[in-house]
């Protein structure tokens, strides 16, 4: 068994695969188990992925290809075949910083989720952000919930899956994990380059209401199932949720959302709307706060 297997689902990234192969070849000798996860909706990006893996050791890297149509779905095939005893799931187009993320488990083995820093790097430009330790907690996780910068002891992710949306779908993963209730360690180690500025990134493209209002729902759901206080996890990724549905789309996104309740017949208490209110306001002025 493995120290840890980590996920990528990968879709039509023919010719952009130099970033994974170049960490995945330089991680043949650390006690890892990629799993590579190929959504296919093109036959070149898996020609290329099958040319990486067939030279590596077969022990530690895995190709699993099927059309399954949403990263969540190929994190949940990964998981099915995965037996390292950690589980991360990164993105095809990012940095993990492998030493770092092998060397927090050994200072973490009595863990069950383990979370760190990260850095964002304009992929043109070259401009670097580094996250602070200070968000180096849960309200951190809530407002900054890349699910790539974590680690998961396998046992806990057991009944709990991603769903099918494209957008929050792993905000909803995070929400069903109740990670307030799990032994959580805060690294300040760094364990992911996050690269933006790529223009077929997936939240560069265009974003759905039907999903995040699919992802608000079930938020809602984990919060009043698992915390149920102004505390809430769930609460501050839903007071972000909706702060994307207002500048999406407006006023339209809102309506659609309040249409989807009525529907489900759903109501919002009135303490949950009074934390999703100032949940809103912490976010917009800690923005206003890093931005001036």
């Amino acid at each position: 068994m493995h120290k840890l297997s980590c996920v990528v689902p990968v879709t039509r990234m023919a010719g952009e695969l130099g970033l994974l192969e170049g960490w995945v070849k330089g991680s043949m000798n650390f006690d890892l188990e990629i799993i590579i996860v190929h959504d296919i909706q093109d036959s070149k990006t898996g020609i290329e992925l099958r040319e990486l893996v067939k030279t590596l050791d077969k022990d530690k890297i895995k190709l699993i290809e099927k059309a399954v149509g949403s990263p969540g779905l190929a994190r949940n095939l990964g998981v099915n075949v995965a037996s390292g005893n950690w589980i991360a799931f990164w993105d095809s187009d990012d940095l993990p910083q492998v030493d770092e993320v092998m060397a927090s488990i050994g200072e973490n083995p009595n863990c069950e989720v383990i979370v760190g820093r990260y850095k964002m790097q304009d992929r043109f430009s070259g401009m670097e952000t580094f996250s602070p330790i200070s968000k180096l907690n849960y309200w951190g996780i809530g407002e900054n919930p890349g699910i790539w910068r974590m680690l998961f002891r396998r046992d806990i992710l057991k009944g709990v899956e991603f769903n099918s949306i494209r957008m929050a779908e792993d905000q909803v993963f995070i929400s069903r994990l109740n990670l307030r209730n799990r032994k959580t360690s805060f690294t300040i180690r760094f364990l992911y380059t996050y690269f933006t500025g790529r223009p077929a990134q997936l939240t560069r493209s265009i974003i759905k209401i039907s999903d995040l209002i699919i992802a608000f729902d079930q938020l809602l759901i984990s919060h009043r199932k698992f915390e149920n206080d102004k505390n809430s996890l769930s609460l501050i990724m839903a007071a972000r949720i909706l702060l994307t549905l207002v500048k999406n789309f407006r006023i339209k996104g809102i309506l659609e959302l309040r249409k989807h309740f009525k529907l489900a017949k759903r109501k919002i208490s009135k303490l949950e709307f009074q934390v999703l209110l100032s949940n809103i306001n912490k976010i917009i002025l800690r923005k206003i706060t890093i931005e001036s």
